[in-house]
């Protein structure tokens, strides 16, 4: 586990920014195959391509796909704002379960 509460500092000669540090953080995670997520409240780099789909792999679909079933598009706009968007996970599917809805009936 790797702590950072409430720190955000700026780049330095001798320190990378939070982001820099983050993204170098996620890199070598990944390039030594070591599964990790991060806390959704935290300060990271949460725009790394592709961070949702690594930490949480098909269940980012799945998300997609439920939120797709319950929310109309009216709604889905509704509940999105600017984390949701730059994580990915306000968008919509075109493979939502008709079986999810239908179960809430």
């Amino acid at each position: 586990m790797i702590e950072i509460d409430g720190v955000q500092w700026k780049k330095s000669k001798k320190l990378p920014s939070l982001t820099e540090f983050s993204r170098s953080m996620m890199e070598a995670l990944q390039q030594n195959d070591i599964p990790f997520t991060l806390h959704w409240g935290k300060n990271a780099d949460w725009e790394y391509p592709g961070l949702v789909e690594h930490m949480y792999g098909e269940d980012a679909e799945k998300w997609r796909q439920a939120r797709t079933a319950l929310l109309s598009p009216e709604m889905a706009r509704l509940f999105t704002n600017g984390f949701l968007d730059k994580i990915g996970l306000s968008g919509t599917s075109n493979e939502a379960p008709e079986e999810l809805i239908a179960s809430k009936l």
